[in-house]
């Protein structure tokens, strides 16, 4: 049987275990444990916050190179000082702000680990800019908005997915040092102590950017062979897995 066969069986146990009722139980039913990591998700809230922080410092960017250098230039001058500031403006540039976090989170990028390559979440970062900045120009259109300069729109894109970038590359920055330290890293058991169980924990021992800390191996039917694994990093048979 495969680990990931494993795996799953013993999530299915896990569930059923929460659902029965132990025998000396006074009564009443038991509550299954919640589904949500609590860590993971302070973390996640608090790099939404910090995002929500650096956009408004965007905003607060892109307005000021918009009405102080771009209206001063020939050729742009047309179209972003015919335009005046509105009242109205904000709750534009606030939905700019919830469609970009949602747009975020939907790409994965509040996850408490980094599991991308550094370019890949750049793109991700650049594509979630220009969606909002996309979704905003529609909403400008359908209320007949033209007070909100499109160039401002534009201007105001780039900054944020600059300064998302610089705050992404920062954090996996900190993140990783932090794993090289072995903070914040994630207990891991390996089920098997065949070749193919060794090189996974090899692999999870040479690259500290996986956040994982290897703790040792449990033995498992099928999964076996003498001598690929040190005797003494064996914590035991497939019997143990729900206590450790």
């Amino acid at each position: 049987m495969s680990t990931s066969e494993y795996i799953k069986r013993g999530e299915s146990a896990g569930q059923e275990f929460a659902a029965v009722q132990p025998p000396d139980h006074p009564g009443g039913p038991v509550t299954r444990r919640a589904a949500h990591n609590s860590p993971a998700m302070a973390s996640a809230a608090l790099m939404m916050l910090i995002d929500m922080g650096v956009t408004l410092g965007a905003i607060g960017i892109a307005i000021l190179l918009h009405f102080v250098l771009i209206a001063r230039l020939p050729f742009l001058s047309d179209m972003a000082i015919n335009v005046t500031p509105h009242r109205s403006d904000g709750w534009y540039l606030l939905g700019f702000l919830m469609v970009l976090l949602f747009v975020l989170r939907r790409y994965g990028l509040y996850n408490g680990v980094p599991d991308r390559s550094a370019a890949h979440e750049q793109r991700l970062i650049s594509q979630a800019c220009l969606t909002a900045g996309l979704l905003l120009c529609g909403w400008l259109y359908m209320a007949h908005n033209y007070e909100l300069s499109r160039v401002l729109v534009v201007v105001l894109v780039g900054t944020t997915a600059v300064a998302l970038g610089i705050r992404r590359a920062v954090w996996r920055k900190v993140r990783f040092a932090q794993y090289a330290k072995g903070v914040e890293t994630r207990n891991v058991v390996i089920l098997g102590t065949n070749h193919l169980s060794s090189a996974m924990g090899q692999q999870i021992e040479d690259d500290y950017h996986l956040g994982y800390q290897l703790c040792g191996f449990l033995s498992a039917p099928g999964c076996e062979d003498v001598g690929e694994v040190d005797s003494q990093r064996v914590l035991g048979r497939l019997d143990r897995l729900r206590e450790l």
